[in-house]
């Protein structure tokens, strides 16, 4: 049994305290078992107990013993949380047992304003994490696990990761520590469990750390990469075009989560290629995704935000000055940028309407015609503004570039 070396320095690094009040995910299991015997063996004193029993086995009375006993033993207080199996029929048990329990233990971590909650997390569950994560070929931030990360806004701990099961089961039958052996374990109906079924060597489990480490290590730049984008609100497509497909999904995935961080990963990853297929051809439009969200492209950028308003605006300026309304802001101190002259007032500014006409020198005398020719995006098209002056005549339709450039001292609010 490796000795108790690596987890003292694993709680350095996580800067874990013996004075630090900590929650430990508890279920009598050898994994957790051990983690508490070696906290209390580190001199960790202010711990407390989070367990969840499913009532999920007829040895459940025999679990709830062993829990007890361990809570008296190591002077640790209990904390217990009670469901039944039956609640759940007809979803999936595992990744409901763990919505379940990350719930409780955030829970119980912010109603003791605790540091955190342990989990006794080791390297056989790195392994099995990464295994799965590449049966699935899903998109995932990190490979295996991470020794520290939060979920439902609290702080989870993950000290034991360099150590494998068996180095806690010697650890328990070195020091003559009862635990219980959870039957639901061999039930290889379970994608876990079917994978913990496979043995895995020293030099295939070697093997996998290695490749582990290199990916993390090569998603770290890829996701530094993507962070940098992602702080734009709209995405240049020639850019965009130029990634991988990887890095184009992590982008979408990033992107998606930022605007949208209510929905399911599942959601995300379904709204990723449906994103995916409508970027693959570089045309004007847009799509529906969720809720009020849809992603808008244009030209150069594409963006996912809420619905644009289509509602119709027109607003009525009397004198020279710098305005701002709910769709255009406009600065008309010196009006003869758009066209403006004091025998023009009061003008409106206003959205275009069918049949419009300019009335310049411009050759395009249609105002949807010009509009259309300088390729403004097709879900700004009928929210596009114009001048007109006191005679009712459009006098100004700015150059879609002018505004995107900043060239002129007019924004229409819906250009992110």
């Amino acid at each position: 049994m490796k000795n108790l070396e690596d987890l003292k320095l694993s709680l350095k690094k996580l800067n874990l305290k013996k004075d630090d009040l900590l929650i430990v995910a508890f279920s009598a299991g050898p994994d957790s078992t051990a983690l508490v015997y070696m906290l209390k063996e580190l001199g960790y004193t202010n711990v407390k107990l989070a367990y969840v029993n499913y009532h999920d086995s007829e040895f459940v009375p025999l679990e709830q013993k062993l829990v007890n006993e361990t809570s008296k033993d190591s002077g640790y207080e209990l904390f217990q949380n009670n469901v039944y199996l039956e609640d759940v029929s007809g979803q999936n048990f595992e990744n409901w047992a763990r919505v379940y329990r990350y719930k409780f233990f955030a829970s119980l971590t912010k109603t003791l304003n605790a540091k955190g909650t342990l989990t006794a997390h080791h390297k056989d569950d790195l392994i099995e994490t990464y295994l799965i994560q590449k049966s699935r070929s899903s998109l995932v931030t990190h490979y295996g696990l991470r020794e520290i990360s939060v979920i439902n806004n609290i702080y989870i701990y993950r000290p034991l990761l360099n150590y494998t099961k068996q180095d806690l089961i010697d650890y328990l039958n070195e020091n003559k520590i009862p635990y219980y052996d959870d039957i639901t374990n061999k039930n290889t109906s379970r994608l876990r469990n079917k994978i913990r079924t496979f043995k895995l060597n020293s030099e295939e489990i070697s093997t996998l750390l290695e490749e582990i480490s290199f990916k993390n290590e090569n998603l770290y730049l890829i996701s530094k990469q993507i962070d940098s984008l992602c702080q734009k609100e709209k995405i240049d497509y020639k850019e965009y075009s130029t990634l991988s497909d990887e890095i184009k999904k992590r982008l979408l995935w990033n992107k998606i989560s930022q605007v949208m961080p209510f929905i399911t990963e599942k959601k995300v990853q379904s709204l990723v290629n449906k994103c995916l297929e409508f970027l693959k051809n570089n045309k004007p439009g847009t799509i529906y995704l969720i809720d009020d969200y849809y992603l808008y492209q244009d030209s150069q950028y594409f963006f996912i935000s809420k619905y644009l308003t289509t509602n119709p605006y027109e607003y009525t300026i009397e004198k020279a000055g710098v305005y701002s309304f709910e769709t255009i802001s406009i600065d008309l101190t010196d009006g003869r940028v758009f066209n403006v002259f004091d025998y023009s007032y009061p003008i409106k500014i206003r959205c275009i309407k069918s049949g419009d006409k300019i009335s310049t020198k411009l050759k395009t005398k249609n105002v949807k015609h010009f509009i259309k020719s300088q390729k403004v995006p097709v879900y700004l098209r009928n929210l596009y503004p114009v001048i007109e002056d006191k005679n009712g005549n459009v006098i100004y339709v700015p150059f879609y570039s002018d505004i995107t450039n900043h060239l002129i001292p007019l924004t229409i609010k819906l250009i992110h």
